[in-house]
């Protein structure tokens, strides 16, 4: 049986390869890109949608509370709202229209033409995620997807998409993680005009 240490070790080495894979180019394009798309709508007053699916849906909270609150630096609140936090209109649109209709229903409430949609998913293939996505385009709005490889549907209809090179559902919500983190540093750090080296955690 897999110990603790020869299953930490196995973990480390999986971790790094996803890790390093963030320096290949074309990942560092689709950074580039979806730090562009959220620095400029924010800055056009665009607002920045968030939505998932259980843990995904937890990160999509996480992200959009990053925003904004605030993540390395006190400033003014950034336009970031994660679907779906209302329990009570949540379930009354799973309960009435289906379950797969709770974010794009939401969205058809609350959203404007060039608003973002990112939405967090490990498989790409969640009925609701990819309904709202279709809603999103319906609106004009720009979207971003943190997904894995095997997200066929999903990449080909987001604009743009940072795709996890992984089949193990942990390691991917890690990388989705890790990926929104840097995003808010370098947004936040754009948008307010302070080098991200400069900018050190309490």
């Amino acid at each position: 049986m897999e110990g603790y240490k020869e299953r930490l070790e196995a973990l480390i080495q999986s971790k790094e390869s996803l890790y390093r894979d963030l320096l290949s180019q074309e990942n560092a394009d689709v950074f580039e890109s979806a730090k562009d798309l959220l620095v400029q709508g924010l800055l056009n007053g665009q607002r920045v949608f968030f939505c998932g699916n259980g843990g995904s849906f937890a990160q999509a909270q996480h992200l959009a509370s990053e925003l904004s609150g605030r993540f390395y630096m006190d400033r003014p609140p950034l336009a970031a709202i994660c679907l779906g936090s209302s329990g009570s209109m949540f379930s009354a649109v799973s309960n009435d229209f289906g379950y797969e209709e709770a974010f794009a229903r939401e969205i058809q409430a609350l959203a404007q033409p060039m608003d973002i949609l990112v939405v967090l998913t490990t498989s790409g293939s969640s009925p609701n995620i990819l309904r709202a996505v279709k809603m999103a385009g319906d609106f004009g709005m720009q979207t971003l997807a943190l997904t894995s490889k095997r997200a066929l549907d999903l990449l080909r209809v987001a604009e743009v998409t940072y795709a996890v090179d992984s089949e193990d559902v942990a390691r991917i919500q890690e990388m989705h993680l890790f990926f929104g983190h840097l995003l808010c540093a370098q947004v936040e750090a754009e948008i307010f005009a302070e080098p991200l080296e400069d900018v050190e955690d309490e």
